[in-house]
């Protein structure tokens, strides 16, 4: 106690002068019932008591604000304390939104703003405080039969300036970066720009296979039977995907290596299909390529179209304008949905070399002859 009892002398420099100024003895006293009451909110309620608490603190005029913060910090450091405790028990629990980087840092801010402190003050406040709301958090859950705390705690963001202008954002930034950010930062661009490459890329191999299409010398689709198993293989495991993940809270490897097996089983008779069709490895993998992009490509817009309407309420506006925002919104979303199935379905049908279902039983053969399109499409004359 006598360490937290040095640094508040330190602590309390930094708001003297300020227009919330506090003795030293009354921002000791509202640190501990901080601490204090966090903890006994956190054994009853759990973090969405928390959530609740420093809400309605924050919301109360008649409530100190200094003693929000305090609060504030100190349900921060119980969120950290329950996701490192999970990680040791090899439990994935996922850190309180609430108490992110972001929303601390806005509702800091405008605490801050009205005690007169710039960016500075308040970062350098905010870091020689954090150790000591810290230290009375622990302690007081030591002192009960919660969980042990981690003695490696990660270190939890107090900087504020993200709720700054940008200027002032971009200098913090600078100063701040090391040589390892920097690298990782220049790793991180140099991604999405192979990235990019790689799009453009397919999309050229696509507009190349289309052309070659039509000129006769490539197939994309046999008939309706090929085209049904291609983007059925390829829709068919996102939806496996997401019904292991939502519905059977699969992890992501499991998901992914049942996606997987599912896709695979379906590409080795769509392989099969477009490499007799093709006569031709080139073309078989041009073909392949171009008909799983259009059908990956479709599936990513009706996914962003579905999640397209908002989901919140924004800045002033009222729940009436809300709900109409969000009907109108759902409506262009399934307008957008069908226009863009109408031209996908468009597209297939005019990529089709015979406009027919052939038997599904021909499809999951395995023999890779190859087909004389000559006596085929004789054949379909004569019918």
């Amino acid at each position: 106690m006598k360490k937290v009892a040095a640094i508040l002398v330190f602590v309390t420099f930094f708001i003297s002068g300020q227009a919330y100024a506090r003795t030293e003895a009354e921002v000791q006293k509202d640190l501990i019932k901080a601490a204090t009451i966090t903890a006994s909110v956190y054994r009853k309620d759990g973090m969405s008591g928390l959530i609740e608490k420093t809400q309605t603190c924050y919301n109360n005029t008649n409530e100190d604000g200094f003693y929000c913060l305090y609060f504030d910090l100190a349900s921060r450091h119980i969120d950290q304390i329950a996701v490192e405790g999970a990680a040791q028990q090899g439990m994935k629990f996922p850190k309180t939104p609430f108490f992110d980087d972001d929303l601390f840092g806005a509702r800091a801010s405008l605490l801050f703003q009205k005690a007169n402190m710039d960016m500075k003050t308040s970062n350098d406040y905010l870091q020689s405080l954090t150790p000591v709301i810290n230290k009375l958090v622990e302690d007081n859950i030591s002192n009960t039969e919660q969980q042990p705390i981690s003695k490696e705690k990660s270190p939890v963001s107090t900087d504020v300036s993200e709720a700054y202008p940008p200027t002032a954002q971009q200098n913090v930034k600078q100063k701040s970066e090391s040589p390892t950010q920097a690298n990782q930062q220049k790793s991180g661009d140099n991604k999405k720009q192979a990235v990019k490459y790689i799009i453009i890329l397919l999309l050229l191999i696509s507009i190349v296979s289309v052309i070659l299409h039509f000129s006769g010398k490539l197939v994309l689709y046999k008939d309706y039977t090929d085209a049904a198993m291609t983007i059925g293989g390829t829709l068919g495991a996102g939806v496996i995907f997401l019904v292991c993940r939502i519905f059977l809270d699969l992890s992501i490897v499991e998901s992914g290596t049942i996606t997987f097996l599912f896709f695979f089983i379906f590409f080795i008779f769509v392989f099969r299909m477009t490499y007799v069709t093709n006569n031709n490895v080139v073309y078989t993998m041009l073909s392949l390529l171009t008909k799983y992009m259009i059908a990956s490509l479709y599936a990513i817009l009706l996914l962003g179209l579905l999640f397209s309407s908002g989901s919140s309420k924004r800045d002033g506006e009222s729940s009436v304008d809300f709900v109409l925002r969000k009907q109108r919104e759902q409506t262009q979303s399934k307008a957008l949905m069908a226009i863009v199935t109408a031209l996908f379905v468009w597209f297939v049908h005019a990529t089709t070399k015979f406009k027919e279902w052939s038997p599904i039983s021909d499809y999951f053969s395995l023999s890779l002859r190859k087909i004389n399109f000559d006596r085929v499409g004789s054949a379909n004359s004569n019918e």
